[in-house]
C-alpha cells in the first residue's frame, strides 16, 4: 500500500512538473515577444528624441550649407571679373551675404559683446545685414567659428563628390593600368581612385576658394 501510495504521489510530482514546463514553454516566447517590442518602442522614441536635439542644435546654423556653396560662386564671380574694374574695384570689399557680389559695402555688426574688444563687423550691402547666429555677448565667436567650420566642411563635402564623379573616367584608366596586387576588384579600385581624387583635389579647391572669401 505505502508502496503505491509512493508511486502515485511520484506521478502527481511528475504530471505537475510536466505541466509548469509545458506552461513556461508558452509563456517564454510571449514575454521575449513583448521585450522586443519594448526594445523596438525604447529605439524609435530615443531616435526621435536625438533628431530632435540635432535639429535645435543644428538650426541657428543653417545658412551654413547656403554658405558653403556661396564661397564657389563668389570665386568664379572674382575669377570672371578679376580684370573688371566697374564691377570689381581694386581693393573692393564684396558684401558677405551669401551670393551677393555687391562692393558698395560698410561694416555691419555680427557679433559680439557691442563697445567692446569681441564686437565683430563684416562688410555688407545697403540691403543685407548678418543672418549668422549670435548672443551679443564674447561667445559669438566660438558659435561663428562653429558656423564657418560646418559651412567650410560641407563645402569640402560637395568637392569631393563633385570631382569625385568628374575624375571618375581617369580612375577607371588608373585602375585598368595597375595591377591588382591586393586582390581588390576592378570596381572598388576605380572608386577608390575616384574618392582620393575628390578628397584631395576638393580640399586645395576648398582652401583656395575659402581663402578668396575671406581676402576679398
Amino acid at each position: 500500500m505505502r508502496a503505491e501510495k509512493k508511486g502515485w504521489n511520484n506521478a502527481q510530482h511528475s504530471a505537475k512538473r510536466e505541466l509548469d514546463c509545458e506552461n513556461s514553454r508558452r509563456t517564454l516566447p510571449k514575454v521575449k515577444s513583448e521585450g522586443n517590442q519594448s526594445s523596438i518602442v525604447g529605439c524609435v522614441v530615443a531616435g526621435i528624441i536625438l533628431v530632435l536635439l540635432l535639429v535645435a542644435i543644428l538650426y541657428p546654423f543653417r545658412q551654413a550649407g547656403k554658405q558653403s556653396l556661396d564661397v564657389w560662386t563668389r570665386a568664379a564671380w572674382m575669377v570672371t571679373h578679376r580684370k573688371d574694374e566697374q564691377a570689381f574695384p581694386p581693393k573692393a570689399e564684396l558684401c558677405a551675404a551669401p551670393f551677393c557680389t555687391r562692393v558698395d559695402t560698410q561694416p555691419k555688426y555680427v557679433g559680439g559683446n557691442p563697445g567692446h574688444r569681441s564686437e565683430t563687423t563684416l562688410p555688407f550691402c545697403p540691403d543685407h545685414t548678418s543672418s549668422l547666429p549670435k548672443t551679443g555677448s564674447r561667445y559669438d565667436d566660438l558659435i561663428r567659428f562653429i558656423y564657418w567650420v560646418l559651412a567650410m566642411a560641407l563645402s569640402w563635402l560637395e568637392a569631393t563628390l563633385a570631382l569625385g564623379i568628374a575624375c571618375y573616367p581617369l580612375a577607371l584608366v588608373g585602375a585598368f593600368l595597375r595591377p591588382d596586387r591586393e586582390e581588390v576588384g576592378f570596381w572598388r579600385r576605380a572608386f577608390d581612385y575616384s574618392i582620393a581624387f575628390g578628397i584631395g583635389i576638393g580640399g586645395a579647391a576648398t582652401l583656395l576658394a575659402w581663402g578668396m572669401f575671406a581676402w576679398w
